[in-house]
């Protein structure tokens, strides 16, 4: 994935929404179509529930992890460009890489055979 340097809002390139829905299992659980903002989940056989959320207006993506219910993690991504899904031999994987400000920052969310999010961000 090409890095982009962006200081403007709006998320330019995201997946059509049917591969969504077959990456989630489901539809977003809320929408703002007017703000383009879409809430995702997934639980899996451990418990463990990943939120993928996002605006493309204001260009922001938040992936929040909980285990049955109670809260492990939150990470908030300013000055997205695009995300994707991408896959490889495990199966399919949410992706993104942004840089701005001097820091370049990667995740990916993977929910089958389980709930794996890594997330990375270097000075460059």
């Amino acid at each position: 994935m090409a890095i982009q340097k962006r200081k403007s809002m709006f998320i330019r390139s995201v997946p059509e929404d049917l591969d969504l829905l077959a990456f989630f299992g489901s539809g977003p659980f809320f929408e703002n179509k007017q703000d383009l903002h879409f809430a995702f989940q997934y639980t899996d056989g451990n418990n463990v529930t990943a939120i993928f959320s996002y605006c493309e207006v204001a260009g922001w993506i938040q992936v929040v992890l909980e285990l049955q219910g109670c809260e492990l993690s939150r990470c908030l991504y300013e000055c997205v460009a695009c995300f994707e899904i991408k896959k490889d031999a495990i199966g399919e994987f949410l992706c993104a890489e942004i840089l701005y400000g001097g820091a370049k920052s990667n995740f990916s969310l993977r929910v089958q055979p389980f709930v794996v999010f890594s997330c990375s961000s270097l000075e460059v």
